[in-house]
């Protein structure tokens, strides 16, 4: 892979080697089945394990945020210089928000169409309702575009406010590129503290396996068997979504670069394999750029470009996934999401896909700060963990598909510049 990988593919890849996928979804399945077990041995006395789930979950809370920040700030910066953000980086800032929309629109419709959290039967959180009353009708203005602009970034970082975050982040990424050799020492402070969050990550998915068993003992234990039924229509909402976002991505992809999409994705197919045994789009990244560079005879400037960049903020898949896991989580609480609210899911989740790192389980990470932003029970994650790997697997794949259909169109648009 060329030298313009940014620390961000470095960082993500060192902790895949170190850790290893294959043990830690071992570590994770063998998690699940406990907390099934224990659930369904001691009923509602599983309780007891609830302050184990509680302080995994804080773990979750205390990364996600640093961990956007930085991302989005070295994303933005790695760009270059301010021209170069004007031609390449348009494109791919166009590619990225397009598809990303669609995707989310996709999910959103799959997940109110279907409905795989209504009746369902399942006890999340008692206070869920609570939670809820006298926000049923927030304000798009106030409640949405007032929370992108910050007034105290330190209180967004806080409160966890990923809309401000993610503006923030922005801004300070170009005003870092604009002042170029003068930002180096910032930039070289914003890469090591992303390294030592990435470590921060590896420790938290050490402990994932205890910490999602005292959740999953907790659901078990209060709804039992009655949880497969709509768990199992929840990963079919996923997966619907995902198919129809394939057929989106080819569709587009043949209308603007005129080309077999079955002969594209037969060249591609190693990098979409490696996505789906890793369910890492970092990991995947030197295998993609080969794929392309290679095979389908991608420019090697545009592929060292755009591949970084999209590796970390181009998450289709993520994006599908965040909002029906949302959505559903909120109607099996009993809430049926108001369009302010939804259009809040809408542009949370677009950050979140944006700011996940690109590592096994990374849409579970930042689907926190989904949940958050419409005051929703952040333990409904544990409802999604049991089926989460095989989700993450395919979201992936996704990803690495509007990777490599995005460095595609891109590339024919360069024709002759």
């Amino acid at each position: 892979m060329p030298s313009s990988a940014t620390p961000t593919e470095t960082t993500t890849t060192t902790i895949e080697s170190k850790d290893g996928t294959s043990s830690l979804t071992a570590r994770i399945l063998v998690g699940i089945g406990v907390g099934v077990a224990l659930g369904m041995m001691l009923g509602a006395r599983a309780a007891m394990f609830k302050p184990l789930g509680d302080i995994f979950i804080n773990l979750l809370k205390m990364i996600i945020a640093p961990l956007m920040l930085c991302a989005i700030v070295s994303g933005v910066a790695s760009l270059g210089s301010l021209v170069k953000l004007g031609r390449l980086g348009g494109k791919a800032l166009l590619w990225y928000t397009t598809t990303g929309t669609l995707a989310i629109i996709n999910g959103l419709i799959m997940v109110n169409m279907i409905g795989p959290g209504r009746n369902a039967g399942l006890k999340i959180a008692e206070d869920a309702a609570t939670k809820f009353e006298g926000y049923q009708k927030p304000s798009i203005v106030d409640d949405v575009l007032m929370k992108i602009v910050p007034d105290n970034i330190v209180k967004a970082l806080a409160d966890g406010q990923v809309l401000s975050i993610l503006f923030f982040g922005a801004l300070m990424g170009a005003a870092l590129t604009a002042i170029g050799d003068e930002g180096k020492p910032m930039m070289g402070f914003i890469e090591a503290f992303y390294k030592a969050l990435m470590k921060l990550v590896e420790w938290v998915m050490l402990v994932a396996p205890f910490g999602i068993a005292a959740l999953v003992a907790g659901i078990v234990g209060t709804t039992g068997a009655a949880v497969i039924k709509p768990l199992f229509k929840y990963m079919m909402t996923v997966m619907i979504g995902l198919a129809v976002h394939w057929v989106v991505l080819l569709g587009i992809f043949v209308f603007v670069v005129k080309r077999n999409p079955f002969a594209y994705i037969k060249m591609i197919a190693p990098a979409l394999t490696t996505a789906f045994g890793t369910a890492s789009s970092a990991a995947t990244l030197p295998v993609t750029y080969d794929c392309l560079v290679g095979k389908a005879g991608i420019s090697p400037r545009v592929a060292s470009f755009f591949l970084p960049i999209s590796s970390m903020v181009n998450s289709d898949g993520t994006a599908v996934y965040e909002a029906v896991a949302a959505v559903f989580i909120a109607q099996v609480v009993g809430i049926e999401l108001s369009i302010a609210q939804q259009a809040t899911v809408f542009l949370v989740a677009m950050a979140a896909s944006i700011g996940a790192p690109g590592i096994p389980s990374a849409g579970m990470v930042t689907l926190v700060m989904v949940l958050k932003a419409v005051h929703l029970p952040v333990a409904g994650i544990a409802l999604l963990a049991p089926v989460d790997r095989l989700l993450d697997q395919s979201r992936t794949m996704t990803n690495i598909l509007g990777d490599c259909v995005g460095v595609a169109i891109i590339d024919r648009s360069e024709v002759g510049k």
